[in-house]
């Protein structure tokens, strides 16, 4: 496989999907997301705070090859880390003691990410409304991550939703991608997804495996029309909405015999 990168910028919209009551956001919290600046992409180092609005369809694969192949038949895959087309991708869940979208009171997901480079992380909000994706970001020193958690020191956007309330690590997962991307469409496909159990005192490390997803976890996401040639090779795979981290928080639930 061809794995000269291929550093193509994609302009994402920036307006955000509407936030219903259900969510209990502040419209002080509204403004400020919809200030933020377009991201280009999710592996664009670019050491900034951004929004991403695109949409995002999920596919389970059980043999991913065919697919790969018509992909870099189109372009090679991203190098987030030079020299290497395929990326180790840690996610940490959070959530607050008392709980917010991982008890259902919200659709607004916190979690720290890091694309194999254990100095930097991302601390993300995510919300999913169907098939249409916001999310927000901003880069994080891994000796951030204690701060964030207490609340001492605070991203203005995460802090206008929860105050000073803690950040509880509560799951994470684990996996390798392997990225394409071309103006308005972005590919991801994902192999060996592991779920682990996490610490409050360590939240930036792993504890023990405790579930994972043995196919190929595919997402497209176009912030455009998906090209033809997509569009027919993804007609062979039945479309499963799989979200990682209620897999995860299920998996946490079975090992702790609840």
């Amino acid at each position: 496989m061809n794995t000269l990168s291929l550093n193509i910028q994609v302009n994402m919209p920036t307006t955000p999907i509407p936030m219903p009551d259900a969510d209990r956001l502040t419209s002080k919290f509204i403004r400020v997301l919809q200030a933020l600046p377009a991201e280009q992409s999710d592996d664009d180092i670019t050491l900034r705070e951004a929004h991403i609005h695109r949409g995002e369809q999920r596919y389970l694969v059980n043999d991913a090859l065919p697919l790969l192949r018509r992909l870099a038949a189109h372009g090679a895959p991203q190098e987030f880390v030079p020299g290497r087309p395929e990326t180790e991708v840690t996610t940490i869940y959070m959530d607050t003691p008392e709980g917010t979208w991982s008890v259902g009171n919200s659709s607004v997901k916190f979690r720290c990410r890091s694309y194999q480079n254990p100095q930097l992380w991302w601390f993300e909000m995510k919300r999913r409304a169907n098939t249409t994706v916001d999310k927000w970001r901003q880069p994080l020193a891994t000796a951030a991550l204690p701060e964030l958690v207490t609340g001492e020191t605070r991203w203005h956007a995460l802090k206008s939703v929860i105050g000073a309330r803690r950040l509880l690590p509560i799951v994470a997962v684990r996996y390798w991608r392997i990225a394409f991307e071309w103006p308005g469409l972005r590919v991801t496909v994902d192999r060996e997804v592991a779920f682990h159990a996490v610490s409050p005192s360590a939240p930036h490390r792993l504890g023990e495996k405790i579930g994972g997803v043995n196919d190929f976890v595919v997402e497209v996401k176009p912030s455009a029309e998906v090209p033809a040639w997509l569009a027919s090779e993804l007609l062979h795979y039945p479309i499963n909405q799989l979200s990682k981290s209620k897999r995860a928080l299920e998996a946490r639930s079975s090992a702790s015999g609840n």
